[in-house]
């Protein structure tokens, strides 16, 4: 069963690349959906919680990545869900989201922040850590 990506950018172009990367080179093992905010995110989420991964940006309007990540963190967590948290903000985006205060919930040791990626990341390199966050082979891409 492949496994299934939420990215949420603002940006559209940016979600949707995101989306054409990952379903192209995730070998049928990966498919990606777009949503273009962190309100439609939580919207998606509540209607549809089958995601086992989102790509969130932090750096939204209204609803941010990190107000996402406080919510899906929160009282309700979704089993097994874990976050990639797409940002340009550098090693010290948690203290700068006023995310720190997360490490000590109960619901953080299953709704891991597993890597930071810089936008500059090649969609290749993007998919390579996404297949090996779920214990996947890497893509031959030539």
């Amino acid at each position: 069963m492949p496994k299934r990506i939420l990215v949420v950018d603002d940006i559209r172009e940016s979600a949707d690349v995101s989306v054409t990367a990952i379903n192209r080179f995730g070998r049928g093992e990966l498919v990606g959906e777009a949503v273009y905010g962190g309100s439609e995110c939580l919207d998606r989420l509540g209607q549809e919680p089958a995601v086992d991964l989102v790509v969130l940006d932090l750096n939204m309007p209204k609803t941010n990545g990190a107000d996402v990540i406080r919510i899906l963190t929160g009282k309700n967590p979704l089993p097994k869900l874990k976050i990639l948290v797409t940002t340009a903000w550098g090693p010290g985006w948690i203290s700068h989201w006023n995310l720190s205060d997360i490490h000590d919930a109960p619901a953080f040791k299953e709704l891991v922040i597993e890597k930071m990626c810089d936008k500059g990341e090649t969609l290749q390199e993007m998919v390579e850590q996404l297949l090996e966050i779920f214990g996947l082979d890497k893509p031959a891409i030539a």
